[in-house]
């Protein structure tokens, strides 16, 4: 009867993961073929692969036409691998972050293999499930970002590897110069694919050192730090990617580590879930084998968890709870900087649930008190899946609801007078109707902490505007020249009386977007509903904020 009871219970959990594994791929089949931006530029992110196509560099200075984003090499280049198969296309470069989900599943699962090597190949599916259910929970608290075309899944896949490897050392009895080797290489593509990455680059063979594998530390060391600092020259000093420390180190670092006041909401629920369950998983774990008086926390894990694999883990955790925290913590991007840290906290949650799951004593005496331990742990893991859950169906309907809007909005795009500037979505016009491309409002912000790259793009934009380069102009913001001229003034008051050089740079900056708004109504004029054609009226009608330009004669 007890073996029934358990297996109904398991098979909630497993019923309930594949539920949302199910779903996550899914919406992702219905999301790949969308021809609009999912998420932030992405249309951005396709143009700086293609980049690559051309032969052009991927890291250059700032101009109306492009303006690089603040990423990593590795994505561009195995997204323009994509491009090549699949062309220029948003579908192209998405494949790469559902590919990299894909690939997790395998890495993870072969995780598993190495945690649970004395359970039976069920457990160590039942582990998968559960931990790649948890993860992909939040789906929808990250905003639907994992198969968006952005680095985070490519990313999510090299922790995982890294991971891998790390376990895979730390469980081999003798060391191994290959496995160094392949963990040093992973845990550099951390890097080379977002930053933050370099925080388990830097800290690893500190955690090696402590598990007592010297000669992995040092060949992990000498390796990580030769091929980082290797293929930073090499991305910096060749004709492709000459501005790659300006775009990947320097203006990076100019962004505060701090949290919005108006996100701290946002911040909060983005990972409070996890944290609730993994924090009452361990206290439950705690509170039932302390009782049994064991002397020392070492022997508590030995118990029944492996403490090698419990520390790790936490390293881990905890080193991706700082790669989370570093990420861009600005205004649209605080969830999804939570994916990795949610990512390691779900298979340590799970490792824990699966390990007490399995591994309690089938004893007539003790058959009532795990009967409560297991119905307290599955109301705890159904209280993570609850605080994260989502109606897939619903999403669903809302992406097939939004086709038919999304063809009517490219194909408007395209009739519109070409070739058009739309900061919000600059390279849509150069993918789908041919033109070419206009810049991206986001990426030129990253540039704003650099004065001569900031310079650059505004004689750009300058030139551009005053040779009426482009036929349309699509602006979601339009005062009155009066005042702009007033907030001007009021900004150079602002200069004249500030002493913080920081704070004068800013106004500087803030003084220059003015200008440039005062330029672009110097030389275009907006047009009244009365001028718009039917195609620009219906494009509005899809866009109610936005606002045409056309050029003065």
């Amino acid at each position: 009867m007890n073996k029934y009871y358990s297996y109904f219970i398991k098979s909630i959990l497993v019923v309930i993961s594949i539920y949302f594994i199910f779903s996550f791929f899914l919406i992702s089949f219905y999301q790949i073929n969308n021809k609009i931006n999912n998420g932030p530029f992405e249309d951005a992110m396709v143009q700086q692969a293609y980049q690559i196509i051309l032969d052009k560099p991927v890291y250059t200075d700032a101009s109306v036409e492009y303006t690089p984003l603040l990423y990593a090499p590795s994505f561009f280049y195995l997204s323009a691998l994509n491009i090549l198969i699949f062309g220029k296309s948003l579908f192209a470069v998405r494949l790469i972050s559902i590919a990299s989900i894909f690939l997790l599943i395998i890495v993870v699962y072969k995780l598993y293999r190495i945690i649970f090597y004395s359970f039976s190949e069920p457990v160590k599916i039942f582990a998968l499930i559960l931990s790649i259910g948890l993860f992909l929970a939040c789906y929808k608290a990250t905003l639907f970002w994992l198969d968006l075309a952005k680095v985070d899944s490519l990313f999510l896949f090299f922790i995982a590897t890294s991971l891998y490897f790390f376990i895979y050392i730390i469980k081999k009895e003798s060391e191994t110069v290959v496995l160094a080797i392949l963990f040093a290489i992973f845990s550099s593509l951390l890097f080379f694919t977002k930053q933050t990455g370099i925080f388990i680059g830097l800290s690893t063979p500190f955690v090696l050192w402590f598990f007592q594998k010297k000669k992995s530390a040092i060949i992990f060391s000498i390796t990580f730090l030769l091929l980082t600092s290797g293929f930073m020259l090499f991305f910096n000093f060749s004709d492709t990617a000459s501005k790659y420390f300006l775009y990947n180190i320097e203006l990076p670092s100019t962004h505060p580590l701090k949290i919005q006041p108006d996100m701290k909401k946002e911040f909060f629920s983005s990972f409070t879930p996890s944290l609730f369950a993994l924090v009452l998983l361990l206290v439950l774990f705690l509170i039932h084998y302390l009782k049994r008086k064991i002397s020392s926390i070492k022997e508590l894990y030995y118990e029944l968890l492996d403490y090698d694999v419990v520390i790790i883990f936490i390293y881990f955790i905890i080193v991706n709870f700082l790669i989370s925290f570093a990420g861009r913590l600005k205004l649209g991007a605080v969830a999804n900087s939570w994916l990795y840290y949610y990512f390691v906290v779900s298979l340590f949650s799970s490792y824990i649930g699966t390990s007490i799951l399995f591994s309690l004593p089938i004893k007539e005496s003790k058959l009532f008190k795990n009967k409560v331990l297991q119905i307290v742990l599955i109301l705890l893991i159904l209280g993570q899946y609850f605080t994260l859950r989502y109606d897939s169906f619903e999403k669903i309907n809302e992406i097939t609801q939004n086709h038919k809007k999304n063809a009517e909005y490219t194909d408007l795009l395209c009739k519109l007078e070409q070739p058009v500037l739309f900061p919000t979505n600059p390279y849509l016009t150069n993918m789908y109707c041919g033109t070419r491309s206009s810049y991206l409002a986001q990426a030129v912000q990253d540039t704003m902490g650099h004065g001569e790259q900031f310079s650059l793009f505004f004689n750009s934009y300058k030139k551009a505007i005053e040779n009426r380069d482009y036929k349309t102009i699509l602006e979601h913001k339009y005062y009155p020249e009066s005042q702009i001229n007033a907030a001007l003034k009021y900004t150079q008051s602002l200069i004249d009386l500030n002493q913080n050089k920081k704070d004068i740079h800013f106004y500087i900056i803030f003084q220059k977007a003015l200008e440039l708004q005062k330029l672009t109504q110097k030389y275009y004029t907006l047009k009244k509903d009365d001028e718009l054609n039917i195609y620009e009226k219906q494009f509005k009608e899809l866009n109610p904020g936005i606002h045409i330009l056309k050029p003065n004669m």
